[in-house]
């Protein structure tokens, strides 16, 4: 992890499909950052997602919690939060409108990564049927869940999937770990 100045701290460049004019997905350089809780820059431009993402759901809740830590300074939270951005540089004020998806985790167990939401720019990844559909943006929240896994490499992730989100997660190496009528899905590593 490469820190840079006191804001979003860089934790890797990567890359994410992006669909083009003419229907083809190409490589798009992106960014993975750690959102700093001490800084009022990240709080604000995390706390305009919802609003710009037109959906208040994991998105709201990520944003109330780092506004809670950020408010009453309770800087030891075991809660961490991470988004993948098409900034590629000026980490110092991180952009609202280049933001891809969110990652917010609960660290507190030795063991065990609670993975509490995970949500991708619902605008970046509708499907476009006026130009032949197709997502705008591919594998942002894979790579949100790579970069975890990269993390924490020792570290299980366990999440309560959305009954939706359950193939997401199992294409991304999750098992079940409850009967299959539950959205219990743990990475083991």
């Amino acid at each position: 992890m490469t820190p840079i100045s006191f804001k979003s701290n860089f934790i890797k460049s990567a890359s994410v499909q992006k669909r083009s004019q003419n229907g083809n997905y190409t490589d798009k350089s992106v960014s993975v950052v750690k959102i700093d809780p001490k800084n009022n820059a990240d709080i604000f431009a995390v706390s305009e997602l919802p609003d710009l993402w037109g959906k208040k759901n994991y998105v709201t809740e990520i944003s109330n919690n780092l506004r809670k830590v950020y408010t009453y300074g309770d800087y030891d939270t075991p809660i961490e939060s991470y988004a993948v951005t098409s900034q590629t540089s000026d980490f110092d004020k991180l952009n609202s409108r280049s933001i891809l998806g969110v990652l917010q985790l609960d660290t507190r167990s030795d063991k065990v990564n609670e993975l509490e939401y995970l949500q991708i720019n619902p605008n970046s990844a509708k499907t476009y049927e006026s130009n032949g559909g197709g997502r705008l943006y591919k594998y942002v929240g894979s790579l949100l869940i790579d970069s975890i896994k990269e993390l924490f490499p020792d570290k299980k992730i366990h999440v309560s999937s959305a009954p939706t989100a359950v193939n997401f997660y199992k294409n991304n190496d999750f098992v079940q770990t409850k009967p299959v009528e539950n959205q219990d899905l743990t990475w083991i590593g």
